[in-house]
């Protein structure tokens, strides 16, 4: 199982950086960072391609993010935990550690999900694959 996660914060909830990053120093380890944009044209196709959605419901959550500049980061778990949870409605392996991080961060931002984390090595997979693909050179340190 993977140690590494991606997590994003949304344009929206960029404000709460600071407090968000000792947040998630005092637990993990980032090992890169970077701020990445979307042009705003296409902005709502690539919210549809992340999440595997339809552009109408890509639209609400391009409402709720923004269309701004993001924060993605690559973290480490030192000591993953893992435990099967129900996401709706479907039983789902996650590393608990950044699933409880993840809840924790949307607290902080105002609920909602302003907030996006890697629950385990599929979605890990999926998330690294799409920033590979928009960002060129995108590598994960041991």
């Amino acid at each position: 199982m993977t140690k590494n996660y991606i997590l994003i914060i949304w344009g929206s909830a960029k404000k709460y950086t600071n407090d968000i990053e000792k947040k998630i120093n005092k637990r993990f380890q980032i090992y890169k960072s970077f701020n990445l944009g979307w042009s705003q044209d296409l902005f709502n196709n690539n919210l549809a391609r992340f999440y595997y959605q339809n552009r109408i419901n890509a639209k609400l959550k391009e409402v709720e993010c923004s269309k701004s500049n993001f924060l993605v980061y690559v973290i480490h778990d030192n000591n993953p935990k893992f435990k099967t949870i129900t996401l709706r409605s479907i039983k789902t392996l996650v590393n608990i550690n950044i699933f409880n991080l993840k809840q924790e961060l949307r607290n902080l931002t105002g609920g909602g999900h302003k907030i996006h984390a890697s629950n385990n090595d599929e979605e890990f997979k999926k998330d690294y694959q799409k920033y590979k693909e928009r960002k060129g050179q995108f590598k994960v340190y041991k």
